[in-house]
């Protein structure tokens, strides 16, 4: 499989050099692909001699949905130091990022935006694809900083209709013209997936679950009263 035929290369429109639909290939038990895009301070290698941190994202919600577009509320409400022509829903904003030292990472997540495969989110392969692009412990890792997320798929906001109705299902991957009857063999149904699903004893539950006590490096987890139904219930059980 080519990974890179749709890769685009932009280092003089934008404050920073911004890399489309850089490919990933997946090395765990499924064969395919992710993509994502780059977002790198200008100096940064290979355009520069510079060498700087990473902040990665790996999500349904699409790293080419403008957040404006997703949320526009919400969009209105942000600091104009925050918002760009990339600004995408919970995700770092590249142009500050990138002004203040990092490398931003936009993973679209297996069968979603662009990256094909089957759309089952929090499912254990979605996760493990998630491993290619950052590796499990990853030598150097000295802390891990879990931000407004769940722990759990029992605990979090995974019975809310607005992630699935407004974001994921609509951003499934699919290519132009293709028959909305033929996504659904693709994906698993979130909302139908957990009101079928009673018990958290379950196979199902237990294969969305994490072992925190496998976590040996420090943890903080941050979280805050803004969404206190949501992600807030995450943080605070972890």
């Amino acid at each position: 499989m080519a990974f890179n035929q749709h890769r685009t290369i932009d280092d003089k429109s934008f404050e920073y050099v911004f890399v489309q639909n850089q490919g990933i290939p997946l090395k765990t038990y499924e064969k395919g692909v992710l993509r994502c895009n780059v977002f790198l301070p200008k100096d940064a290698a290979p355009f520069g001699d510079k060498v700087y941190p990473v902040i990665a994202t790996y999500g349904s919600y699409g790293k080419d949905v403008p957040y404006e577009s997703f949320y526009k509320k919400s969009w209105s409400q942000l600091n104009p130091q925050m918002k760009s022509a990339h600004s995408a829903w919970e995700t770092p904003d590249p142009r500050y990022r990138t002004g203040e030292g990092y490398i931003v990472v936009r993973v679209d997540e297996r069968g979603s935006g662009q990256s094909p495969g089957l759309l089952d989110t929090m499912s254990r392969g979605t996760s493990e694809a998630f491993y290619n692009v950052v590796e499990w412990r990853p030598k150097g890792l000295a802390a891990v900083i879990p931000i407004r997320r769940a722990s759990s798929k029992t605990n979090c906001d995974y019975c809310e209709e607005f992630g699935w109705e407004n974001g994921v299902q609509p951003n499934q991957y699919g290519m132009p013209g293709r028959a909305a009857r033929k996504w659904v063999a693709n994906r698993r149904n979130q909302m139908a997936d957990t009101t079928g699903h009673k018990y958290m004893d379950e196979e199902y539950y237990r294969s969305r679950g994490f072992d925190l006590a496998s976590i040996e490096v420090p943890l903080l987890s941050v979280a805050n009263w803004g969404d206190i139904l949501l992600h807030l219930r995450g943080n605070a059980i972890l």
